[in-house]
Formats: structure tokens, sequence, C-alpha cells
């Protein structure tokens, strides 16, 4: 820093504010900027800019390229690895511990989370501020795992929301429960759980029959081992105090399934 101040005369926004030498009019930038700059209003022409051009051509290609030189590469890589790599062994949320503090870390690692996902957000902006402690401690406080489930819904789940909400049946959607299942519709007031299940993924027993091979992305499985995966789950379910509801894809396209809302909702609703 110089110990004279530089008076700016060009308002030049990029003044250093000193100068080394009591005899200098204005600082270095003051003195390269506007007219004070000897290529002030002028232009390269063509000629000159091909000029320019065939002076610097081929001088960074190949060995001329320090970075493509062995040695160079090697002290590189030396610079970059263990010890002398700043970054080793850290994540991104460590530098911001290390930069901001543990609190604004934490908040910029809740709003990385749930950027990551579209129907996340919307999803997470949709709860108030108990229904947000309330997931998180379902989900086992995975928010990753909160914000994957949540809010994202298939066609077929997104046309028994809407037919749901229609009649006034309050559920949570995607909800994981037991500490490791993920169901698709969950009342906790009155305990009941609703899975809506694709015809395929779940080997409906009116289009598959038992000991049918069915071919899955990447696997094939039998139809009887579908079915008892699917019996546990709901098995479990029922033991925990929840009363279960299947919807399949079939009754649903032909929308049979609206009856089976509606005694839900005259069984237990009607209670209220």
């Amino acid at each position: 820093m110089g110990k004279f101040k530089c008076p700016n005369p060009h308002d030049n926004p990029k003044c250093r504010g000193s100068m080394t030498s009591r005899y200098a009019k204005c600082c270095v930038s003051c003195a390269n900027s506007g007219k004070n700059n000897g290529r002030y209003g002028k232009t390269v022409s063509t000629e000159t800019r091909a000029l320019i051009g065939k002076a610097n051509k081929g001088k960074l290609v190949g060995d001329n390229n320090p970075s493509k030189r062995p040695e160079v590469r090697e002290k590189l890589s030396k610079l970059r690895t263990g010890a002398n790599n700043t970054m080793a062994g850290k994540t991104v949320y460590d530098i911001w511990v290390e930069k901001y503090g543990i609190d604004k870390a934490d908040e910029l690692n809740l709003l990385k989370r749930i950027n990551q996902s579209k129907s996340g957000k919307i999803y997470w902006e949709s709860l108030t501020e108990l229904d947000r402690i309330d997931r998180l401690k379902n989900h086992g406080n995975n928010l990753k795992s909160l914000l994957n489930n949540g809010g994202r819904y298939s066609k077929l789940h997104r046309k028994v929301k809407d037919d749901m909400d229609s009649i006034g049946l309050d559920f949570i959607s995607e909800e994981r429960m037991l500490n490791k299942y993920v169901v698709d519709e969950i009342d906790y007031k009155h305990k009941i759980v609703i899975e809506i299940n694709g015809d395929y993924w779940h080997a409906n027993p009116i289009k598959y029959s038992s000991g049918q091979t069915i071919k899955y992305p990447g696997r094939e499985r039998l139809s009887d081992d579908v079915w008892k995966q699917d019996t546990d789950r709901l098995l479990e379910i029922q033991n925990a105090g929840f009363s279960t509801y299947v919807l399949w894809e079939t009754d649903i396209k032909a929308g049979n399934h609206i009856q089976i809302l509606n005694e839900i909702k005259k069984l237990y609703y009607g209670k209220d």
C-alpha cells in the first residue's frame, strides 16, 4: 500500500486509492484508464488480429504447454495429494463448517438437499414446521429419504390422491413407517394404511397365476414370491395396529376404488 493518496482524476471505479511516489499524478490503475490509456478509443484491425493469432499459434501446444510436461504434472500431483491437499478427507459440509460454523453449515446442507429434488422441494415447502419435524422423525431424520419419497406420485397414485382429496380423506402420502416401509397413504389418527398396487409390479392375482415367472428390469421373480413379500409387509403393518386397504390398478382404472374410499370415510371419518 502506497503512502500517497491517489486523486482519482477520472472517477476510475478500479482506483487503487494510493500511489507509491509523491511525484506521480495518480495510481497505476488510473494512469491506464480512460484517455490516459494509449489504446483509448482505438480498435484492433483485422490484419493485426491475424498477426497476433499467427504469433501465438502453437505456443502452448504439446511440449510447449507446461502442464503437459511430465515433471510439471508430477509436481502438481504431489501438491494435490495427501496432506498437501486442503480438501483431503473432507466433504463440502466439512468446508462449510470451517468457513461458516456448524449452524450455517447445517442450513446450507439442508437447502442443498431440498433443492436437489424439484418435487421434494415443493413437498417440503407445503409442510408446516411441525409436519416437517414429524416427517423427518418418521424417516429416521434422513432428509434425503424424506425428499426422495415425499410428494412423488405415480400417475396411478396421483389419480387416487385426487379422489381422496375430493371426498375429504386426510392422509399423508409416501410416508416411512416401522423404520423400514414407505407406504403410499397413511392416516395416523385413524390408523389406516392404503397401498396402491400396480398390476405388473405386484403381480395382480387376476392377471398372474401361481408359479408364473415375471420378468422385471434386471431380474426375474415368481409371482408367489411377490405375493409373499406383499403379504408379509401387510401383516407387519397390521400387527402395528393399522387397518390396511389395497387398491389394484385394474380396479382404479375401472373406478371401483371410489366405493372403497367412501367406505373408509363412512367407517372412520363419520365418527369425528
